[in-house]
């Protein structure tokens, strides 16, 4: 899988930067929003001021969330310090009005918000606002599968429109970027292992530029049943067949009644195998087609109400 470092645009904090290989911008708390590429930066104290995505041309306000400490928030538009607002005691969002927020004259404009505390004015927390074209109508979608932590070590999806790579923020981190596939998904390798972090899958054109963005959904399956193993035969270019093993232990409707395999981020339930007999006393066997070297798959376990149960991913084939 190919990986690809993230490209800088023109907007830059207008204080001094600290390089690396991954930069912190606000995490959006919004579902399915876009943003606008940005440099590798390291904002200060990004814990204390979150900024959410702004869409230029068409959002005429700016807000996020703040700490306790924060009593005011003040916008910089090209290193120009343009005003503020102050804080409600006791709030933790924030909305910059639109007379503050209309001197935003153009995608290349660097805007930075400034949190500063009372009574000495000192600066706390600087954060970015990411930006995107809000004019832009070509931006594709990206649906993400549900993430499952501790059990899952790669997200999958599908995508549309003009989207050539993607790439994770987790709590304001961009990594890196991987190439979708042909067929119209993805898969980026991953480790998340907290039920609380802000998740949210990014998608770029080919020139690099970000167009469009969604959450992932992150859960947890503690009390369901589990897939305990799977082991995986090839039996010819296409097609595998897989033997395994999972818990019944759980109570009923925790428990695992279906198996479908998941090939590039897309369920086949065309060959979902039922596990409910009792005669299987939690062992399944299950015969996967259209596969190939080098293909993403998973076997999902379901309830009987289709909620999932497990996940498990098959390695070595």
């Amino acid at each position: 899988m190919k990986m690809k470092k993230q490209l800088a645009s023109v907007l830059v904090v207008a204080v001094p930067l600290l390089i690396g290989n991954s930069y912190d911008v606000n995490a959006a708390i919004q579902d399915n929003s876009n943003e606008l590429d940005a440099s590798y930066v390291s904002e200060k104290n990004t814990d204390a001021l979150f900024v959410n995505l702004f869409s230029f041309g068409k959002d005429s306000t700016i807000t996020g969330y703040v700490s306790s400490d924060i009593t005011d928030i003040g916008i910089e538009i090209n290193g120009k310090d343009i005003g503020g607002i102050g804080i409600v005691p006791g709030s933790q969002t924030f909305t910059l009005p639109d007379f503050l927020v209309s001197q935003i004259t153009s995608l290349e404009d660097n805007v930075t918000l400034v949190g500063r505390t009372a009574p000495s004015g000192e600066v706390i927390a600087r954060q970015q606002v990411v930006m995107i074209d809000g004019t832009n109508e070509n931006t594709g979608t990206l649906s993400p599968t549900p993430f499952l932590i501790d059990r899952m070590s790669t997200l999958t999806g599908s995508f549309t429109g003009n989207i050539s790579t993607v790439a994770l923020r987790i709590n304001g981190v961009i990594h890196e970027q991987v190439d979708v596939r042909g067929n119209g998904t993805f898969s980026y390798p991953t480790t998340i292992s907290n039920l609380e972090d802000r998740v949210d899958v990014l998608g770029y054109n080919e020139n690099g530029v970000l167009v469009t963005s969604a959450r992932v959904l992150l859960e947890e399956r503690e009390s369901y049943d589990r897939i305990l193993s799977a082991n995986p035969e090839r039996l010819h270019e296409q097609a595998i067949w897989v033997t395994g093993s999972f818990s019944t232990i759980a109570e009923s409707n925790k428990s695992i009644k279906i198996i479908v395999p998941e090939i590039n981020g897309v369920r086949d339930y065309s060959q979902l195998e039922f596990v409910d007999s009792p005669n299987q006393n939690g062992a399944f066997d299950i015969r996967v087609t259209g596969v190939s070297q080098g293909d993403s798959i998973k076997l999902i376990g379901l309830t009987a109400n289709s909620v999932i149960a497990d996940v498990f991913e098959l390695t070595g084939i």
